[in-house]
């Protein structure tokens, strides 16, 4: 499940730059939820544990560059996984030369750049006071669903991201989603 989460975020980001099938399995009650505030204070989200931060550079996609030049993004994770369902919060800032003047051309891209060689399940566009956004899942070929909203706000993509393994529901997903605040 890490290598997926690892990797459905890494695809999600550099392409933009980007309950289960089955049988439920047996599975012991979430943890309550915690509120965690972004380094920079910026949003607010709860999860149901204590998530580990990590960051990473990214190449953008030279064609979002008015130079047409690649450039390096830093990208950012708040995830707790517990091997069968994992909660995500992923967020990059664009480089102010960056035209992000069409949002859902940038959420549509981070969408397309998820699902590329998986089945789009669903996709709708949705709006957080006034933020635009979209919703999407997810199903991979192993039958993990992949449950996704997506805010470009200003110069910053947040991308909140549920990873459900096989047979695996994620008990918090909308009390995960519904919980995200931007500041």
């Amino acid at each position: 499940m890490r290598r997926l989460l690892r990797n459905v975020c890494v695809v999600s980001a550099f392409f933009l730059c980007a309950g289960a099938a089955g049988a439920q399995t047996s599975q012991a009650p979430e943890p309550a939820l915690l509120e965690t505030v972004g380094p920079d204070g910026h949003f607010s989200i709860k999860m149901p544990g204590t998530p580990e931060f990590s960051s990473s550079q990214l190449t953008l996609a030279a064609k979002l560059s008015p130079k047409g030049n690649n450039v390096r993004i830093n990208y950012f994770t708040i995830s707790l996984d517990n091997d069968n369902v994992a909660y995500i919060l992923a967020y990059e800032d664009f480089p102010a030369d960056v035209d992000l003047s069409r949002p859902d051309d940038i959420l549509a891209a981070a969408r397309d750049g998820s699902a590329q060689g998986e089945k789009l399940v669903s996709d709708a566009p949705l709006s957080l006071g006034g933020v635009p956004g979209r919703a999407y899942t997810i199903a991979k070929a192993n039958a993990t669903l992949i449950v996704v909203h997506a805010f470009l706000a200003g110069q910053r993509l947040y991308q909140l991201i549920v990873v459900t393994s096989k047979g695996y529901t994620a008990q918090n997903l909308d009390a995960f989603m519904n919980s995200f605040v931007i500041r």
